[in-house]
């Protein structure tokens, strides 16, 4: 494992013998909207750097606040669209079954959803040799 990106929101790790990027979103919130969005530019930047998008992506957003609605909640599904595009298969990891639903309705059909971190490394792990 090799760490590519920590800051206040995210911490990024590869793992070239898995073939797998797991980003882990923190619990603390965004102050503002350009936060979000200079993070989302920083770990995206630093997975771009790791020639690591041809990977699986497990996407850890168990801490994540709730985020409210409106422009906020469209800049964050737009940020996660974005890199989510840049892997084959994807595997979030939410709080509960209610926002699995919720987030299912905006996802590309590559983006699996589970609630169990070994769930999700397992299931991560049948796409960890294919490539994009």
């Amino acid at each position: 494992m090799t760490r590519i990106f920590e800051d206040a929101y995210y911490t990024a790790d590869t793992h070239p013998q898995d073939a797998r990027v797991e980003v882990t979103r923190s619990s603390a919130p965004f102050a503002e909207m350009q936060s979000l969005l200079q993070a989302a530019d920083q770990l995206i930047h630093a997975i771009d750097e790791a020639k690591a998008s041809g990977y699986t992506l497990l996407l850890d957003s168990r801490a994540a606040p709730v985020a409210p609605e409106g422009k906020y909640r469209d800049a964050f599904f737009m940020v996660t669209r974005n890199l989510t595009a840049r892997f084959h298969r994807v595997a979030v990891i939410l709080k509960s079954a209610e926002t699995i639903e919720n987030a299912k309705k905006k996802a590309r059909a590559e983006v699996d959803f589970f609630c169990s971190l070994e769930e999700a490394r397992e299931h991560l792990n049948k796409f960890a040799h294919e490539t994009k």
